[in-house]
């Protein structure tokens, strides 16, 4: 091979002066380089192939990036020109340019020396003071660090413009100031009508389907709501299977270790009460009575958790008494449903709720009792059926319902309490051994009822309780570090007395049903982001738009002789009433009754009877009444004259809008 020595080089970036370069086109990593090949003394013409490297040193140093090989280039009168591209390579350190030739398409090639510095032309596109760039920059040509959302073009202002569509990860809820709720906001999706006097529900899966179904025991009826899940947030009623008087209080377990949850509930009324009845599962939502145990007097409360250690499930009744009920009442299983009473503890005064759980870690279920005269009652274990009663906690004026859940994630389970007098949340640590310290005091309103559940996700669980005058709920995050933030509170029916979270949906996060015992219905609120601002624009999609104001309750739905009344409570503004119904006439002509709200007639249904003592039902009515005021109200249905008050069925449901 002809020696080739090269004579002279020069860097020169030509984009200023060369059409091909000119400024309509973007700005990257390559660069023009020319320079003079002489072959001996003479200058080189013809066809050479050119290998060029870059290096971080004049002699020695590291290969920045790949090598490239331009294969032919043409030499004429010794002067060549070739474009490089070696890439993101120029990020402001030094740059050193290395070249070897060969005669084209043959031998070995030579590295000519020395290396030649890059002057700084090709780093100017990635200069932190860079200004005036124009045109469109291939997005292969930006850092990958850069955040381009796919855009072909960028704008280096520093300043978002946009619609923002298409933007992904960014967390909308933390960045809306508090408007938009993307987790532990609840929306009412459904209103089931259950029993009168509904006072306890709870969220089990009775049919084996997967989904968690809802009983609520109903004082007024002496009965029990089954109502199944379908899992899109509507509920059917499975069996309203008969009980003992007054059932004030349902938990649910295996009982006869058939696989099948059964249901178990505290009958606080006179005559049949003072018992448990024990209702065993026969499977798609039916139950049948299997035992009515004796327990202490005027049971409020029931839970059940093996307390023996025998494999089976036992129940402990906390009873109130006529007077000033101090104890419970601990049943032991036979394994066929039946129980027998084992030991009839004392506790404070007045016991309304009772929970099991294992306090002192030893594997053996303890119980606390939240007594109506402001204290919890901690009871270990002993064995056996027996407790011990190991502490007293004052917890303010009255403490109607206690919880147990790790709230700090020590591993330990602490103790909330509710006084309802003062209207304070307290919770308690537990040291490992079943003794408790106060932790926090917070502020909850008129909670009769109080649970747990992470509703946003985020590992701690946060507590929810019935806000039984404003006919809300109040939730409360959990930071860990004992700070509770409320969030927007729920609006449910009039009189809420009960609530209970399990995933009703199926999409992983905790919903809420609350029993509400002035409206005899159930609320079930899905967990899903919320607005609590004004939103102006267009929503499209396929899912169902739910607002509390926007609901349904049905104050009359049952059979009776007229007169009929009814109670519900209503936000203000606008009610449309629907009423139907049916009876006798006893003499020949217009027969009906006439709709009352708050004891003013309103409107009515009628039908023209022909023959004495015909059954006709009324003409089905829907009319408008504006301006209602806000507050609990009263529904009448009086008959016409001539109309009899036999007994019939009626309904009146009451929508309510938002104006």
């Amino acid at each position: 091979m002809k020696k080739l020595l090269l004579a002279a080089t020069r860097f020169l970036l030509l984009s200023a002066v060369c059409t091909h370069f000119s400024t309509a086109h973007a700005q990257g990593t390559a660069f023009t380089y020319q320079g003079r090949l002489n072959d001996g003394t003479n200058a080189a013409t013809g066809n050479y192939d050119l290998s060029f490297a870059i290096f971080n040193a004049m002699t020695g140093g590291t290969q920045q990036g790949g090598g490239l090989t331009n294969a032919p280039t043409a030499v004429s009168n010794g002067l060549f020109t070739v474009m490089l591209d070696f890439g993101n390579q120029f990020t402001g350190a030094d740059r050193w340019l290395e070249i070897a030739v060969r005669t084209n398409g043959g031998g070995a090639f030579t590295t000519l020396a020395h290396r030649q510095p890059l002057t700084p032309t090709p780093y100017a596109v990635f200069a932190n003071t860079a200004s005036n760039l124009t045109g469109t920059i291939p997005l292969a040509q930006l850092p990958t660090s850069l955040i381009t959302n796919g855009a072909s073009g960028v704008n280096f202002s520093g300043t978002f413009s946009g619609n923002g569509a298409g933007v992904t990860n960014l967390n909308v809820a933390l960045n809306s100031g508090g408007v938009i709720a993307a987790f532990g906001g609840f929306s009412l999706v459904s209103s089931p009508v259950v029993g009168s006097g509904p006072r306890s529900v709870i969220a089990v899966d009775v049919n084996n389907d997967g989904k968690p179904d809802l009983i609520c025991a109903n004082s007024g009826t002496n009965t029990l709501s089954v109502l199944t899940n379908n899992g899109s947030g509507s509920f059917v009623l499975a069996s309203t299977p008969g009980v003992g008087v007054g059932p004030y209080a349902v938990t649910s377990a295996d009982v006869n270790s058939d696989g099948k949850m059964d249901l178990i509930c505290a009958n606080y009324g006179s005559g049949a009460g003072n018992t448990l009845s024990v209702l065993t599962n026969k499977g798609g939502g039916n139950f049948v009575l299997a035992s009515s145990p004796i327990v202490g007097s005027g049971p409020d409360a029931v839970t059940a958790a093996d307390v023996n250690g025998d494999g089976k499930m036992d129940l402990i009744s906390a009873n109130i008494g006529v007077g000033l009920g101090t104890n419970l009442t601990v049943l032991t299983n036979n394994g066929t449903g039946g129980f027998v009473v084992a030991s009839s503890p004392l506790v404070g005064t007045r016991p309304l709720q009772v929970v099991a759980a294992d306090l002192n870690g030893d594997g053996k279920p303890d119980l606390v009792t939240a007594n109506f005269a402001g204290t919890l009652s901690v009871l270990t274990n002993s064995g056996a059926g027996n407790f011990v009663l190991s502490t007293t906690l004052t917890v303010g004026g009255t403490a109607m319902a206690v919880l147990a859940a790790d709230m700090n994630a020590d591993g330990k389970v602490d103790l909330i309490s509710e006084d309802t007098a003062n209207e304070i949340l307290t919770i308690l640590t537990n040291n490992g051994s079943g003794n408790f310290t106060t932790f926090i005091s917070t502020s909850m309103a008129g909670a009769f009822s109080i649970t747990a559940a992470d509703v946003n996700l985020d590992g701690r669980p946060d507590l929810i309780g019935v806000n039984r005058g404003a006919n809300t709920l109040t939730v409360l995050t959990n930071n860990g570090a004992g700070n509770f933030g409320a969030t927007v509170p729920p609006v449910v029916g009039a009189g809420p007395i009960s609530v209970v979270a399990a995933d009703l949906n199926g999409d992983g996060k905790p919903d809420l049903v609350c029993a509400n015992s002035f409206t005899n219905t159930l609320s079930v609120l899905f967990n899903a982001p919320t607005v609590n601002g004004i939103f102006n624009g267009v929503i499209n999609g396929t899912g169902r738009i739910s607002s509390p104001m926007w609901s349904a309750t049905t104050p009359i739905n049952i059979s009776g002789g007229l007169t009929i009344n009814g109670q519900f409570t209503s936000g203000g503004g606008t009610l449309v009433f629907s009423v139907s119904g049916s009876g006798y006439c006893s003499v020949a002509g217009p027969i009906g009754m006439n709709v009352l709200l708050d004891g003013v007639v309103v409107d009515n249904c009628q039908i023209f009877a022909n023959v004495v003592n015909t059954h006709l039902a009324f003409v089905p009515k829907t009319f408008v009444r504006t301006g209602v005021p806000a507050g609990n109200h009263t529904l009448s249905l009086q008959p016409f004259a001539g109309t009899l008050s036999n007994v019939d069925n009626y309904c009146v449901t009451v929508l309510e809008f938002p104006f």
